[in-house]
């Protein structure tokens, strides 16, 4: 019998026994066709093996699916992250409750658990190349960019040049990121994800959204 059937039917019989105390639990068990051991285990308050939280998740189900949906909202934003940073995050959450922090393999076996997200190595991808990429893929990080301003609220004025903000360099070598476990994406070392505004003329800035040019390729 299917895990998941056998589960469900055990719910059902402890639910009949909530209502009907005068219900014997073997009765119960023959009528659900459960097994009377397990049956009895449960209403005794003895927790299923699959709901148990094993010793080595520090970290509550609310806490990991928030850290799992800062690492989606990130990537979807052209960042994604590495195995160290989410250890960082992991054990800033559980500082917060005086509690030992994670161990070295805990950031792997998470995403291991994790179904939405999954590693994955990036290279180097040479600029020239790129400059030569897919038109379609071009026209996706357009798409990208509406997006995280329609998202986000980022007025025109607020999308700024090079020369006036820092922005984040490319990665000189292979390196391992998290991302979300349905897209493939590659990183340009040296063109990180960014906005550019042209330049201000003497006249009236232009703050319609075709005023924004593309001032470098993103992570892909």
């Amino acid at each position: 019998m299917p895990q998941s059937s056998d589960e469900a039917r055990i719910l059902l019989a402890l639910r009949a026994l909530q209502n009907n105390p005068k219900l014997s639990l073997r009765r119960t068990a023959d009528i659900y066709k459960v097994n009377y051991w397990k049956l009895r285990r449960r209403h005794n308050g003895i927790q299923s093996r699959c709901d148990w939280i094993p010793k080595s998740r520090k970290l509550s189900h609310l806490e990991e699916q928030i850290i799992v949906q800062f690492i989606l909202d990130l990537d979807s934003r052209g960042f994604p992250s590495r195995l160290r940073f989410v250890e960082e995050m992991a054990n800033s959450l559980l500082a917060d409750r005086d509690a030992s922090p994670v161990g070295k393999r805990w950031a792997h076996n998470f995403i291991k658990r994790q179904p939405e997200l999954k590693t994955r190595l990036f290279r180097r991808y040479d600029y020239q190349r790129a400059k030569c990429e897919d038109p379609t893929i071009i026209r996706g990080w357009f798409r990208l960019v509406q997006n995280t301003i329609a998202k986000y609220g980022i007025r025109s004025d607020d999308i700024w040049n090079f020369d006036e903000t820092p922005y984040s360099g490319g990665f000189n070598r292979p390196s391992e990121r998290i991302s979300p476990s349905t897209v493939w994406l590659l990183t340009y070392s040296a063109s990180p994800p960014c906005l550019r505004k042209q330049s201000e003329s003497s006249q009236a800035q232009n703050d319609r959204l075709d005023g924004i040019e593309v001032g470098c390729l993103p992570k892909w």
